[in-house]
Formats: C-alpha cells, structure tokens, sequence
C-alpha cells in the first residue's frame, strides 16, 4: 500500500558455503556478518532448493485465500495473508546470482534478474551469463525476454559521461534495468544529479 503498487521484492539464497568448508570470517568475508550473529549458513545447493520453496510460498501468499505447502525445507498448514498486495499477482520477484544453478532458479521462478556490473563484473562476464540464462528460459519452455536483467553500478560523480557511457554499455548487452548508486563524495542532491546528468542526457541519446 505504502509504495502504491511498486514494490518489487527481491530474494535471495542467503549465506552458502560448499560442504567441508571451515566457517570461518577471514576465509569467507561475505559470511562475517551471519556468522557473527549466528546465522545459518547452508550449502549452495541447499540454499538455492530453500529459495525456490520460498517463492513458491510467496507467490501462494500473494494469490490463494488460504494453502498448505509440503517442501523438503519448509512444511505450511492453513497459511493465510491479508490484505493482497496492490498488484495483481503480487509484486515482480527479484533474484540475484550469477551460478548456473542459480540463474537454473531465476528462469523457473524470477520475474527480475539482478547482477553486480562493472568494474565488479566485466561486459564480457555479463553477456555470458545472460546467454546462460537464455539457454534455461529455452530448455524450459519460457520467453527468455520476460525476464528482465537488472545490473547494479556503483559509480563516481566526477565524470558524468563515464557513467552514461557504462550505462550505454550494459544495456548493449542486454540489461535494460539499470540501478545506480553514487559513492562518497556525491553531489547534495543525488536524485537531481541522476535526473540532470545521467537519465536525462541518455533519453536524449546524448
């Protein structure tokens, strides 16, 4: 209600960590955080088979008056959820990952698919991971274009070209959802600069 009907709710596996390997912070910085309160930590394959549970129970809530659910993972009995969510359906799913097995879950179950973009992922690693995607979306039957391929850029403020060139570049290889976040030091108003700088000039082709 709050958003009017433009949440999207974004999903993700969670801390995983391959059988056998030590649960430590320093070998796995990516895991301090669940680690230092206790979190569980599964394996990879166990995370991904909980989140395709996860949103088929999501998706229920979002659309059946009241279900059960039998899963490896998690069982549920008479679950309801009022009040339904302001779009039909229920809000788009979001998943990040770039794992084959994962992108395996976001061709069966995403409605978004969202990756880290450069200088965190080249071009060339993009465009791969979005050919794999397209192979699952086919072997399963699905239009691989209604997937829509998000990207995250975290960039600088001093070269607002260099940003709308990379912009230009992730959407060359198929990533037409582009989030954008502006590292320290930003301008006062960042919204505005994203507006005057960034969207503006692109929608004009410049």
């Amino acid at each position: 209600m709050i958003s009017a009907g433009r949440l999207v709710l974004g999903l993700g596996a969670g801390g995983t960590l391959p059988a056998g390997t030590a649960r430590t912070a320093d070998r796995q910085p990516g895991l301090a955080e669940y680690l230092a309160y206790g979190l569980p930590v599964s394996t990879p394959a166990e995370g991904i088979a909980r989140l395709a549970e996860a949103i088929s129970i999501v998706r229920r809530m979002f659309t059946d008056d009241v279900f059960d659910f039998t899963g490896r993972y998690y069982q549920l009995a008479g679950t309801r959820n009022e009040p339904k969510p302001v779009q039909p359906g229920g809000p788009p799913v979001l998943v990040g990952g770039t794992g084959t097995r994962m992108l395996r879950l976001v061709a069966e179950h995403a409605d978004i698919w969202n990756v880290p973009g450069p200088p965190h992922a080249s071009l060339e690693f993009l465009a791969d991971r979005n050919a794999v995607l397209d192979q699952h979306c086919a072997a399963l039957g699905r239009d691989p274009a209604s997937v829509l391929r998000s990207v995250q850029l975290i960039v600088g403020a001093d070269d607002p070209e260099a940003v709308r060139r990379v912009v230009r570049q992730v959407v060359g290889v198929g990533f037409f959802h582009v989030v954008i976040g502006v590292r320290q030091p930003a301008p006062d108003n960042v919204p505005r600069w994203l507006a005057d700088e960034i969207i503006a000039p692109l929608r004009e082709g410049r």
